[in-house]
């Protein structure tokens, strides 16, 4: 059981490494946040469980090392402010269109504003999200220089959805 234990909590940070370094993450950010507050908490308690062990102690400091490494990864996730998007966009057709349903694969938008010295608005990126596993997304498209259009064809094409 501490083997299982030990062996799901590294697998868990190579995740977080997954999602932190590339563009394949959790479908939302705060499911993000989440996944990486779980993994750290499963770090703390492998450590706190294979220290009183005398033949695991040296994997308990594997756990501790991950765990601190998160815990700077966190102030700096923090620190970024990338955890808030402004507003979440799906595609109006998007559910029931012909790309979806033959590909099994559906978008989705975030938009995040700039702060006023920046190019136009904000930022926007799209992402594809499989159709049949929704716990996923990976990052297609980033406009950092965004501007919000509010002509009929960008109130056609999305649609602003609560996250």
């Amino acid at each position: 059981m501490k083997k299982f234990l030990f062996y799901t909590s590294l697998f868990c940070s190579a995740l977080v490494c997954v999602f932190l370094c590339t563009k394949v993450s959790l479908s939302g950010y705060r499911n993000d946040f989440y996944f990486f507050i779980a993994v750290l908490l499963l770090n703390l308690i492998c450590f706190w469980i294979l220290r009183k062990i005398e033949r695991t102690k040296r994997k308990s400091y594997i756990n501790l090392f991950l765990s601190t490494f998160q815990i700077i990864g966190l102030c700096i996730f923090l620190m970024v402010d990338t955890l808030q998007v402004d507003k979440v966009y799906k595609p109006i057709n998007n559910k029931y269109n012909l790309y979806s349903s033959l590909s099994g694969w559906h978008k989705r938008t975030y938009f995040k504003r700039h702060r006023g010295e920046l190019c136009n608005d904000g930022e926007l990126w799209q992402t594809k999200i499989p159709y049949y596993f929704p716990l996923i997304e990976i990052e297609t498209k980033r406009d950092k220089c965004h501007k919000v259009g509010s002509d009929s064809t960008y109130n056609w094409l999305y649609k602003h959805i609560p996250e």
